[in-house]
């Protein structure tokens, strides 16, 4: 399996570690999707001009159910993500939720150097995680807190969000889970 990164690569060992090997954790790029409109079979593909290369951690976490966290991870030297990344993450996340039947899809934004000031106002329109937290005192936060806090909320994922999640299906809800879940972390530094 290939990674574009360090982070990347340990996300996806995080997960394996919670998950297991169930086969149901995988990384793809270029996510391809299909959606079923009135027993018609159709794709849609993020890419284009300029390159739209998204690099997923695909969780279907619950056997018996349709329920998706997608997981972008981002490095960047020397900069924090920008809300033009938020913003993409949201439009493909609502894609995945508007064009298929019977399946939800949460979007969880994971970046190494954290975010730049626009991306919590994006983050909360779309009701996507974030982590690092952005409001939190810690602007630049340490890599291990950071794989802390995606280990944290994976783990909440599995035990509360993915069970309820019609309620954090609404609003800005789940953007509030995760930053209530994981705000408190710089403090354990």
């Amino acid at each position: 399996m290939e990674f574009r990164n360090k982070l990347e690569e340990d996300c996806f060992q995080i997960a394996n570690d919670i998950v297991g090997s169930s086969g149901s954790i995988k990384i793809e790029h270029n996510k391809k999707l299909s959606i079923d409109w009135s027993k018609k079979r159709s794709q849609i593909t993020f890419s284009g001009l300029p390159s739209k290369e998204i690099d997923v951690l695909s969780l279907n976490l619950f056997e018996s159910s349709d329920i998706y966290l997608l997981v972008s991870c981002k490095h960047f030297e020397g900069s924090r993500c920008s809300a033009m990344y938020i913003q993409e993450w949201g439009n493909i996340v609502d894609v995945f939720n508007r064009n298929t039947s019977g399946k939800t899809y949460f979007g969880l934004i994971v970046s190494s150097t954290g975010f730049q000031r626009g991306c919590e106002s994006w983050a909360m329109q779309n009701n996507l995680g974030l982590i690092p937290p952005y409001k939190g005192k810690t602007i630049k936060w340490p890599y291990d807190i950071i794989l802390k806090m995606f280990r944290r909320t994976l783990t909440t994922y599995i035990k509360v969000i993915g069970r309820n999640w019609k309620q954090f299906k609404q609003n800005s809800d789940f953007y509030w889970s995760i930053f209530k879940l994981n705000s408190d972390l710089e403090y354990e530094i």
